[in-house]
């Protein structure tokens, strides 16, 4: 099989039958493309199909991990993808299905040769970002997303592995080469090098005046070494609310392929920049009290995460390893920092048109998408320049509110400004 082409539908149907003893008791096997970026599938990178035995209902997800960013590719852009990833993505999933076993998926099938692999269809589950852009408030999850970073921070630590099994993960997971990749992405791409992205051109000398800001280039030298250089644990690196599928108070964390070792904080700061970046949108949208009030709820929303996973790590660091009161207090000071910092990278990377989140993305009107943009470019930079000096999420929390009623104050004031003009 071209590991460079894209399996069709037939093809992906004839795999199963072939390869597999998924669905041998029927020929009468349907195939669809889950390719899309939509309130239901968040398919960039990679080419997804769901397969359903029509005899049965059964259903089930085939994966061709490809060796660059599929979406791209298709609008003639070349973004390599490193093939290994998809070693990172079984044995991930391997790893969460014994410390986390209800938060991600089962997989049926592995052929890494292929790069294939093939595991449940999450059934009646939404994903996390398509609730959010509905307006809904989500309940007893917060818990359950804090569990799931608690327990890898910790379980796949050197606070709970001996040296070697620690080291014999690391050097694993790394062979994907996974980190280079949001290397390129997060820093490269997105700040120190932007000439080339597409962007709405409405903000683009907003996003080139903060691209050049001194301040913020120093930042993010800063956080771009300790990214580069500090292995404490795995992370799922591609942690976000298209990537948590949600039910009542269930969870689904999938798209693992990007798995490796690195910062655990970069799992936070994407979920919660991309938080931030829904909070943004509204902005963009025609003012009412109901999407005040859920900006209200969003803010809480990531405050309750982040508050519960320092609570559960931090249980974990006392009952289950040897480190002091003062290392772990140390421990959650850098956490905080380089969250923060991801934070605002994670907001910026998003804001290109090539990145574009579904939440800036469904305003069409590129003024009102402008309005949201710029608040996001605003957050992001306060947020950087303030990474070293907030000493809590609560602080963080304030700190968008009261940046909110600032923009919307001086927004007010601009348009009273050119009426009487």
């Amino acid at each position: 099989m071209n590991l460079d082409e894209m399996l069709t539908l037939e093809e992906a149907a004839k795999y199963i039958y072939e390869n597999t003893n998924i669905f041998l008791d029927s020929n009468n096997i349907s195939t669809k493309s889950l390719n899309s970026n939509t309130l239901s599938v968040n398919g960039f990178a990679n080419n997804l199909f769901l397969i359903e035995n029509k005899d049965n209902g059964k259903k089930v997800v085939l994966k061709q991990v490809l060796p660059y960013v599929r979406k791209a590719a298709i609008e003639n852009v070349e973004i390599p993808l490193p093939k290994k990833r998809i070693y990172s993505e079984f044995y991930s999933l391997k790893f969460w299905r014994e410390t986390c076993p209800s938060s991600v998926p089962e997989v049926y099938f592995f052929d890494g040769e292929n790069n294939i692999i093939i595991f449940e269809y999450i059934e009646g589950m939404e994903l996390l970002r398509s609730s959010l852009i509905k307006g809904q408030r989500v309940k007893n999850i917060e818990g359950k997303i804090a569990d799931f970073l608690a327990k890898t921070a910790f379980y796949s630590s050197k606070y709970f592995l001996d040296e070697k099994q620690f080291y014999g993960l690391l050097n694993f997971f790394n062979k994907a080469e996974s980190i280079k990749v949001w290397d390129d992405l997060i820093f490269v791409r997105a700040i120190l090098q932007p000439q080339k992205r597409e962007i709405n051109p409405l903000i683009k000398e907003k996003i080139l005046n903060y691209c050049q800001d001194k301040k913020i280039i120093n930042k993010v030298k800063e956080i771009r070494f300790a990214f580069n250089n500090k292995k404490l644990s795995l992370i799922h690196a591609d942690f976000h609310s298209s990537n948590i599928f949600i039910k009542n108070n269930k969870i689904k964390i999938f798209d693992t392929e990007f798995a490796a070792y690195g910062l655990p904080s970069f799992d936070m700061g994407r979920l919660i920049g991309n938080l931030i970046l829904n909070y943004s949108s509204l902005l963009g949208l025609e003012y009412s009290l109901e999407r005040r009030e859920y900006q209200k709820y969003l803010l809480n929303f990531i405050e309750k995460v982040y508050k519960s996973f320092k609570y559960r790590l931090g249980s974990l660091f006392k009952l289950k390893s040897n480190l002091s009161s003062i290392e772990i207090e140390k421990y959650f000071d850098e956490y905080l920092y380089q969250t923060l910092s991801f934070i605002s990278l994670t907001i910026i990377s998003r804001l290109y048109d090539g990145g574009l989140c579904l939440d800036l993305k469904r305003i069409k009107d590129l003024k009102n998408r402008t309005i949201a943009q710029e608040f996001a470019i605003k957050v992001s930079r306060e947020i950087f320049y303030r990474n070293r000096e907030i000493k809590n999420i609560g602080e963080l929390v304030t700190i968008v509110e009261k940046l909110n009623y600032e923009f919307q104050y001086n927004k007010i004031k601009e348009l009273v400004t050119r009426a009487v003009k």
